[in-house]
């Protein structure tokens, strides 16, 4: 990215800035670490702070002088985002010594052809340095900033607006030295979005940005109203990360069995379960509030001390119980009984309902070999089914199930958005992940219920087929007019691996292995 050298000058109308040093970059803006002279008394100081700058890299080149050049392409795109981006710092601004949790914002100003905000310039490392240097928190540190950010959050939340890029790498831990205590400090407020009174967003800028890890599913297609649960999602991913060191897998790799299989064996019953409920993968069965997760966070439950010990019904997979003491076995079971009579009126008692679930993806799949090349030709087929996900569901049940028929409809309607996103990005590496979204999660959920109400599966899918096929073969063309120079090896296994995600062929597993040892 074309970044302002070190020793370059900005000028506001208050102050000269000299570039120190670069701090990040991203999509939209490049934060520096810049110096000032402020006179005290008569006395200059130097005194460091934050300059973010606002710069698309998309859309933009910077001249030798520092100014900042746009396509006139795509002009009116770069002024409606440094509108945004202007509108975020006059936000962050006012809510400047409202709450400690906040990075302060000063002066907001043009220069270089761009917008520019001056913000504080904390002291001490972030989250992620912090692990990365000195290895995972113990529990009961961990969950002590959490509350903090959470406080933050919900600050913010109350004034209707969401942060939605919330990770390790965006808390700072700021040292005080007045008491030597350390405050974790929330910065970069770039994906923030303002809502008004109606949930409805008030913020021009409306781009699909996401991490890895901490975005939840939702969030890859776009948020337009006003959603705790996508911070509260990533609020959970952060103390995850910072009890394990590890960065959680993709949101629609989460599971149970993941997050309390890779959390210590030390961590308590109510953080596994605090965790586990605010990573749900839906986010109306997710934790609903910061306030709720901290809550969660901090109420023992003197009954369990290790999720491991946890009796359960798992009705996705398998049921699975723990040994019990004799004593206990009569009231457990009336217990079990009746929440069996209670899910068996409502139609839903299927042990095996994903077991069940076949996978979506076409059914005839031919495998060409040319010597050593891979050319792969991928059908869909389209069998009649019940549900038709090209147009709206409608279905018709019987009374008793009208709510499970809401649930069956809103997640076909889901899968309909993702396929909507993934058309507009046909080619593109963050299709084949909306299209797994769609295929793998919203899908399937929606073949659970239409098969506790119906007896069986919603039997194809034609829209989800063909955005398979389509992004499949993409790909697979794409690497096959690479020809066999080696040169381009590296960049013909990255094709076929975007490929392999979509359909797990052995034919191209086996290739991409052949390509890693030549390469």
């Amino acid at each position: 990215m074309n970044t302002l050298k070190e020793g370059t000058f900005v000028e506001s109308p208050k102050h000269k800035y000299t570039i120190e040093q670069v701090l990040g970059t991203g999509g939209f803006g490049i934060t520096y670490k810049v110096s000032a002279k402020i006179m005290v008394d008569n006395i200059p100081v130097k005194v460091y702070f934050c300059l973010k700058e606002h710069y698309i890299k998309d859309c933009c080149q910077r001249e030798t002088n520092g100014k900042v050049i746009v396509n006139s392409s795509q002009k009116e795109l770069f002024n409606k985002m440094q509108e945004n981006f202007k509108s975020e710092a006059t936000r962050l601004n006012m809510l400047n010594g409202k709450h400690k949790g906040i990075v302060r914002v000063n002066e907001i100003f043009n220069a270089n052809n761009t917008s520019y905000y001056v913000m504080e310039y904390i002291i001490g490392s972030s989250v992620r340095t912090y692990v990365e240097t000195k290895g995972p928190y113990n529990e009961k540190e961990a969950v002590s900033i959490i509350n903090e950010i959470g406080e933050t959050l919900s600050f913010l939340h109350s004034r209707k607006i969401t942060h939605l890029d919330v990770k390790p790498n965006n808390i700072m831990l700021q040292s005080r030295d007045n008491d030597k205590t350390i405050s974790p400090v929330l910065i970069d407020f770039g994906l923030a979005k303002h809502y008004d009174r109606k949930d409805n967003l008030t913020t021009i800028n409306n781009t699909q940005c996401c991490s890895c890890g901490y975005s939840p599913m939702e969030q890859y297609v776009c948020i337009e109203q006003f959603s705790p649960t996508s911070d509260v999602y990533a609020l959970a991913a952060t103390l995850f990360f910072m009890l394990t060191a590890k960065d959680p897998v993709v949101s629609t790799e989460i599971s149970y069995d993941y997050l309390n299989s890779n959390l210590p064996a030390t961590i308590s019953y109510q953080t596994r379960n605090a965790i586990a409920k605010a990573m749900e993968k839906d986010k109306e069965e997710r934790t609903q509030t910061i306030n709720d997760f901290i809550n969660n966070l901090n109420t023992k439950d003197d009954n369990n001390t290790n999720l491991n010990n946890e009796t359960k019904i798992i009705i996705k997979n398998e049921t699975k119980q723990t040994p019990e003491p004799k004593e206990t076995v009569k009231v457990k079971t009336l217990h079990y009984v009746i929440i069996a009579i209670v899910f068996a009126t409502m139609g839903f008692f299927t042990v095996d309902i994903i077991n069940s679930t076949t996978s979506s993806s076409p059914k005839e799949m031919d495998v060409i070999a040319a010597e050593d090349e891979a050319s792969i030709v991928y059908t869909a087929e389209a069998d009649s089914g019940d549900v038709d996900m090209q147009k709206p569901a409608k279905v018709t049940i019987h009374s008793e199930n009208s709510s499970m028929a809401k649930e069956l409809k809103r997640y076909v309607d889901l899968s309909q958005i993702y396929c909507d996103k993934a058309e507009k990005k046909k080619g593109n590496k963050a299709s084949i992940q909306i299209i797994l979204d769609a295929k793998y999660f919203y899908y399937d959920k929606a073949n659970s219920i239409h098969k506790s109400i119906y007896g069986k599966r919603i039997e194809n899918n034609k829209r989800i087929d063909k955005l398979v096929a389509d992004e499949y073969n993409y790909w697979i063309n794409k690497g096959n007019k690479l020809g066999k120079n080696k040169k381009n090896y590296a960049l013909k296994k990255e094709y076929y691996e975007n490929a392999y995600k979509l359909v797990e062929s052995d034919r191209i597993r086996s290739y991409i292995k052949w390509l890693e040892k030549q390469i």
